[in-house]
């Protein structure tokens, strides 16, 4: 490593499109001693995670055949992977960063790459043993958002809450049955996408965007039953804080007489 401490060999995956990237990254990488494998498509990158699993995961989230966020997911989902870091290369929109990150990456990176971040990146992973916690996700609720949607009528809220927990059990139930049933369920994730997004459930919203781009799994349907539990918990907690409190003069007693 850069600073001359004595680095564990990483066995790393590289899923990346561009011919020139993939060489970049191993000249890098293979020069620390690292093994590097790498793949330009997603069906290749999950076929050989299933045969060889990787201690890190570098993915391009312009792979032609399936969109990056979908496939970190996917990479999350197999058993071997649960908890190696993933790292997305993305092209700099902040949607794409945000999906990644709520699919399970431990970082993104933006193109172009730079040798120096990655290098550091690396690092930091090597120096917690080859493995990452993964990071904080969306924030449960956009709470800008909901104030403008509802113009701050905090009675407005208590209603599109109740009506979006309500209506989201419903879509939770037709995935449940889906993923029974082994058949699509794209169209009730989409529901439920567009039904957090106007709410503000970020999280909810952008596990709903890998649900629907993806294939079902046991691992997504929870993700999403997690993120519907904290919305539920944090409306739960904002009604409470509403709560009028005891007029001062109905709850004292009054004084009494002495005799």
């Amino acid at each position: 490593m850069p600073d001359g401490t004595a680095a564990p060999q990483l066995r790393i995956l590289l899923v990346e499109e561009q011919a020139a990237a993939r060489d970049l990254v191993k000249l890098v990488l293979g020069g620390l001693r690292h093994r590097i494998e790498s793949v330009a498509d997603g069906g290749s990158a999950l076929a050989l995670a299933q045969r060889d699993p990787a201690d890190l995961v570098l993915v391009s989230t312009t792979l032609p055949d399936t969109p990056g966020a979908a496939l970190i997911a996917a990479l999350r989902d197999l058993p071997a992977l649960e908890r190696a870091p993933i790292v997305a290369i993305y092209e700099g929109s902040a949607p794409v960063r945000e999906a990644c990150l709520a699919a399970g990456a431990a970082a993104c990176l933006s193109r172009p790459l730079e040798t120096e971040r990655l290098l550091r990146l690396i690092k930091r992973l090597v120096r917690s043993g080859g493995r990452t916690a993964i990071p904080a996700q969306e924030p449960v609720l956009d709470l800008d958002h909901l104030r403008h949607f509802t113009d701050g009528d905090p009675q407005l809220e208590s209603e599109l809450s109740a009506l979006f927990l309500s209506t989201s059990e419903l879509y939770l139930q037709d995935m449940r049955q889906a993923l029974q049933e082994g058949r699509a369920w794209t169209s009730s994730a989409h529901a439920l996408k567009g039904a957090s997004a106007n709410l503000g459930a970020r999280r909810v919203a952008a596990l709903a965007l890998i649900a629907e781009r993806s294939e079902p799994s046991r691992g997504k349907l929870e993700a999403i039953e997690r993120a519907i539990d904290e919305v539920r918990a944090l409306f739960d907690q904002r009604g409470a804080a509403s709560e009028p409190c005891p007029d001062r003069e109905e709850t004292e007693e009054a004084p009494r007489e002495i005799p």
